[in-house]
This record gives structure tokens, C-alpha cells and sequence, in this order.
């Protein structure tokens, strides 16, 4: 039964995204930034951005190809589903985590083991709260910033292979302005505890209003005083054409910012998602991206499964002419999507792992 509420907690919170995407005001106007702004790159023995590439400790770019793992609502299968995970050689992957709020908080020991294991299998971990999805509330954010905070002794030295995602898809409201003084307001919790990691921060709107980034991004870099955050789009009805997928990631990167696509699917409630575009630009523009996710999607939303079952050797996802109902259930669409191929594929061909211990010379170091 917990299993299933848990589940039931994920769906809703997409099913939200759907909502707020289909309630937006079509052609918000969006003010961005086009003054050529300077932030001096940190000197962190870690991951860190310069401009819109993220550069891991050697200063070699690093382009995430990778994928989310429930962690938090799948503990007793979630080191097989990492080795899973890896045998398909991913570079990456966001790690959801709870802090107590809505999800049983995951312990420093715990954290410590599961991101060293990412480091064994030379992935990248991006460990991420879940508990303030869709929240406005700052404190709900600053809540989650003191969760990371309050394990400084467990990650500080691990700024080489972790990346802190301080909470996924905080902010479900237009009001970009809310959103960035949340952010200024929560940076600095990780920054006064020693942290100097790579700090992810999501777009407002569930993680698919762009213009939050577009807008504001750049003073939210600005109140970092390592001036290292790594934004993040999730991109699901939001992402319904190439237009849109171009205009989201260019009104980013075009500003110097750098950015990753953290969450995505092949299909949603909203309407389709074109994810072959989302791949193929991303790789036009070095930009990283997470598939959503590795396993355990609950109804309605299980055609996001890139796997069918949590073993480490599972069943690539594939849907034949699925129905897809939309969030008001007035309309149902039929689908089809090798979805679990095209995305263990993708790592196959463009996923190249980061230097997580020594500095090596070598061009090619996947």
C-alpha cells in the first residue's frame, strides 16, 4: 500500500505539470537579457560552469547523457537498477531523495553510499529533494537547502562527482519574481555550510516555464558566490515542437548560462513530446540531459519506464499504440515509442564520462 501511494504521490505530481502547462497564458511576454554579463568562473576542485558549458575538475566540458532514478521510493532495488544503469553506460544520474516533509528523509549514510557507488561506475550524481514538488512556498525550498546543509560533513570533498539539485520542480505559479528570490534565499543555506558544489536549480512551472530562466536566471547566478548553477528544464508538454524546444534551451544558453534538460519523456498527458528533437538539439548544443526515469512510474503515467522491471539485466521499454488519456480525460490519444532503446542508445553513442579522480590528457575518456 505505501508502495502504491508513493506512486500514486509521483503521478500526481506529473499530472500537475500537465495542469499548470495547459492553464499557462499563451505568448507571456519574457524579458531577456541580451548585456554581456562576466561572472568569474569558480576555482572549486569540482564541477563548475563557465559560461554555458559545465566543466568538470580537469576543465574538460562535460555533457551529462543520463537518467532518473526514484531512489527514495525504491531502496531495495535501486544498486541493482544503478548497475543496470551503468552496464548501458550512462554518464549520469539524478538521484530522487526525501527530506522528510512528504517522503521519509534519507540519512547522510545513506546518501554517502549511493552517490559513492555512482563514483565507482564513473557517474555523475545529481542528488535532488523531492518533497517541495509544486510548492511556492520559499520555506518549503529553504527547507530542502538546509537538508543539504545539515550533510556538509558527508559532502563536502565529493564536489568532483556530485552535483546538488536542491529541489526538484519547486514552484508551480507564473510568478517568476517569486521563484528567483526563493533561489537567492536558499543558495546561500548551501554556500554558508561550506558546500561548493555545482547547485542545480529547476525552471519555475513545475520545471517547464523557461521564461523563470529566461528572466531571471542570470540574478540568480549572480546571488551564488561561487557563481556555479547549472540550470534545468523539464520538458514535457512544454515540449510539443521543435520551435519551442529551441526557443526554451537558446533563451538559456544564448544569455551564457548553462543548462541541462533534467527530466523528459516521449509522451504526456498534455500531448506528444518530441523527443527526438529534444536529443538531436541537445546534442546540437551541447546540452546535457536526464531521461525520466529508469523505473517505477505508476499509473497513469508508467509509459515512462525506460525499463520494465528493476533487475540488472531488465527489458528495454517499448509502447505499441498505446492509449494515453490527457489530464482532463476528455481526450485520448494513441501512441507508440521504442522508448527504452532510444534513450540506452543515445548514452551508447554520445555519453563520454567525466574525470572523477585524476586529470588525464586524453581526448577520448568514456
Amino acid at each position: 500500500m505505501e508502495k502504491l501511494i508513493r506512486l500514486s504521490i509521483l503521478a500526481l505530481g506529473i499530472i500537475c505539470q500537465a495542469i499548470l502547462y495547459a492553464k499557462e497564458k499563451a505568448g507571456e511576454d519574457v524579458r531577456i537579457d541580451k548585456k554581456e554579463t562576466v561572472f568569474k568562473v569558480s576555482d572549486v576542485d569540482g564541477f563548475k560552469v563557465d559560461g554555458a558549458k559545465l566543466l568538470d575538475r580537469c576543465g574538460n566540458e562535460f555533457v551529462m547523457r543520463g537518467v532518473n532514478l526514484a531512489y527514495t521510493w525504491f531502496k531495495s532495488s535501486a544498486y541493482t537498477q544503478l548497475e543496470a544503469i551503468n552496464k548501458y553506460e550512462a554518464n549520469a544520474v539524478r538521484i530522487v531523495l526525501g527530506d522528510g516533509a512528504k517522503f521519509t528523509a534519507d540519512d547522510a549514510a545513506s546518501v554517502r553510499k549511493i552517490i559513492d557507488k555512482c563514483k565507482e561506475y564513473g557517474m555523475v550524481a545529481i542528488v535532488e529533494v523531492h518533497d517541495a514538488t509544486g510548492s511556492d512556498d520559499i520555506n518549503d525550498l529553504v527547507k530542502a537547502a538546509n537538508y543539504f546543509a545539515n550533510m556538509a560533513s558527508v559532502l563536502k570533498g565529493t564536489e568532483h562527482y556530485v552535483i546538488i539539485n536542491i529541489a526538484n520542480e519547486w514552484h508551480k505559479s507564473s510568478s517568476a519574481a517569486n521563484w528567483k528570490n526563493g533561489y537567492k534565499q536558499a543558495i546561500p543555506v548551501i554556500r554558508n555550510a561550506g558546500l561548493r558544489h555545482c547547485i542545480m536549480v529547476d525552471a519555475g512551472g513545475y520545471g517547464q516555464n523557461a521564461s523563470t530562466i529566461h528572466t531571471y536566471g542570470k540574478d540568480v547566478l549572480a546571488a551564488d558566490v561561487e557563481n556555479n548553477i547549472l540550470f534545468s528544464i523539464h520538458m514535457y508538454g512544454s515540449a510539443g515542437n521543435k520551435k519551442k524546444i529551441a526557443s526554451n534551451i537558446d533563451g538559456v544558453i544564448n544569455q551564457g548560462l548553462a543548462l541541462c534538460i533534467g527530466e523528459f519523456g516521449w509522451y504526456h498527458s498534455d500531448g506528444d513530446v518530441d523527443e527526438q528533437q529534444i536529443l538531436s538539439y541537445c546534442k546540437e548544443k551541447n546540452v546535457g540531459w536526464l531521461a525520466w526515469s529508469w523505473y517505477g512510474n505508476g499509473n497513469p503515467v508508467e509509459y515512462l519506464d525506460v525499463v520494465k522491471d528493476p533487475s540488472s539485466d531488465p527489458v528495454l521499454s517499448s509502447y505499441s499504440n498505446i492509449s494515453i488519456n490527457n489530464w482532463k480525460n476528455t481526450k485520448t490519444w494513441k501512441a507508440s515509442s521504442d522508448w527504452g532503446k532510444t534513450i540506452t542508445d543515445a548514452w551508447k553513442a554520445e555519453a563520454k564520462k567525466a574525470n572523477l579522480d585524476k586529470c588525464e590528457t586524453s581526448d577520448n575518456n568514456k
